[in-house]
């Protein structure tokens, strides 16, 4: 370290050359380098989820969940297959080969496998779920509220809100949760 220095120090025009080209290559890299404010990520996994309520682990694994990863295997773009059984309960997550991009039609042919084996899931069975988007994340999150209005006159403001969230082109989804059902009482 105090060899760095005594030359820094006995060379001093090339140092201060040398600091400030590395300080114009700071600059040229900032202002160059290629960024994105929500970058674009892939997500390879889906879910499906199946519900059979009062089924053993070994039943539901044998009735349900074989039969899924059986119908599964047969997309050759799936690379690897997860299971998790509870009692009732199956989850199957398969992962999609990093070499493919255009994911939508690859999702469509697993639920299209997914119907496919429903006949042969015990009679009861609820599901099979999939569900491709569960990588989304909420960039927003809005609550509509107002103590002059009433539920039908928020629920109507909301859906109209959503209608124009959904024609600006950078939106992808508008979700409305917590809507009340209407009642006659």
């Amino acid at each position: 370290m105090d060899r760095i220095t005594r030359f820094a120090i006995s060379n001093s025009p090339f140092s201060i050359l040398l600091l400030v080209g590395i300080f114009f290559f700071g600059l040229y890299t900032y202002f160059t380098m290629p960024s994105q404010e929500d970058p674009e990520i892939t997500i390879r996994d889906a879910q499906i989820t199946v519900f059979y309520p009062g089924l053993s682990i070994a039943m539901t694994e044998e009735l349900i969940a074989k039969p899924i990863e059986r119908q599964l295997r047969q997309i050759s773009e799936i690379e690897n297959i997860t299971t998790t059984v509870k009692p009732g309960f199956v989850l199957v997550q398969p992962r999609v080969f990093d070499r493919y991009f255009d994911l939508q039609p690859i999702w469509q042919d697993v639920r299209n496998k997914m119907i496919d084996v429903r006949p042969a899931l015990p009679e009861g069975t609820i599901g099979p779920f999939v569900n491709d988007d569960f990588g989304d994340v909420a960039a927003a999150t809005v609550a509509l509220h107002g103590r002059d209005f009433s539920m039908a006159q928020l629920d109507e403001m909301a859906r109209r809100l959503k209608d124009r969230l959904g024609a600006v082109p950078s939106i992808s989804k508008v979700v409305l949760y917590g809507v009340q059902r209407e009642r006659i009482f």
